[in-house]
């Protein structure tokens, strides 16, 4: 093995380990901007629960629909609107009063078209 073949090995060494730091930072990048996303959605929608709690009877507040609105301004690709429909997902099944009723017709109570609809049991990959 000469010089060359070893200076060449620790290059490429060297290379790797800074792809790899590369990757990892870009993977917590997406992470975080996953957390910050759902963060949002979460903020939006909790002025909904009481409303979500109702079986959908009557109208949400305007601080609600403000928050659904703002939603569905961010739900402007497929992705997005994934990664929205989770986060929406998991935060309605934390509250077993919550029904599916409600849930589905809070978009249209508020005039605000998410791309997609909301229930409990949704798929967000479709």
């Amino acid at each position: 093995e000469t010089n060359c073949d070893k200076r060449v090995v620790k290059k490429m060494e060297s290379v790797r380990k800074k792809a790899l730091m590369v990757g990892t930072f870009a993977m917590l990048l997406v992470m975080a901007a996953h957390a910050q996303n759902c963060n949002t959605a979460v903020r939006a929608i909790a002025p909904c629960i009481g409303f979500l709690q109702t079986n959908g009877l009557g109208q949400p507040s305007a601080q609600c629909c403000s928050g659904v609105k703002r939603l569905a301004g961010s739900a402007t690709s497929s992705p997005a609107r994934r990664q929205i429909c989770n986060c929406l997902k998991t935060q309605i099944n934390r509250f077993p009063r919550v029904t599916n009723t409600a849930v589905s017709n809070l978009p249209t109570k508020c005039k605000a078209g998410l791309g997609f609809r909301i229930s409990k049991n949704i798929n967000c990959n479709t």
